[in-house]
């Protein structure tokens, strides 16, 4: 093989590194990690516990995060919680479903 490809972090974003070990250049393309607006996606997202690939996941779709910053500054859980904590699963899927209408109707 005169090529391989290989994927690594390269200034805080996914990189594309194509190599041609016969003629030794090297080609590099940046790529950014965009998530599809899932219900899981979105409910991972929101309700997930705060580690650094979260953390990563947010800076590199801050469209789909700010969208669920205001849907939750106006949505009501039909379980009546107060708390993200107290969330049952179908107040989590409810609000990820809302998530996702206003995102997609937003694009």
């Amino acid at each position: 093989m005169y090529h391989s490809v290989i994927f690594k972090t390269y200034g805080g974003k996914w990189t594309y590194i194509h190599w041609n070990w016969k003629l030794s250049n090297t080609r590099i393309v940046t790529i950014e990690y965009v998530m599809k607006a899932t219900v899981k996606n979105i409910s991972c997202l929101w309700f997930g516990a705060d580690t650094p690939i979260r953390s990563y996941k947010i800076k590199l779709n801050p469209d789909l995060w700010a969208t669920c910053q205001r849907v939750n500054r106006e949505f009501i859980p039909p379980s009546g919680a107060r708390a993200l904590s107290q969330y049952r699963k179908s107040d989590m899927t409810l609000f990820a479903k809302t998530v996702q209408q206003q995102f997609t109707q937003g694009k």
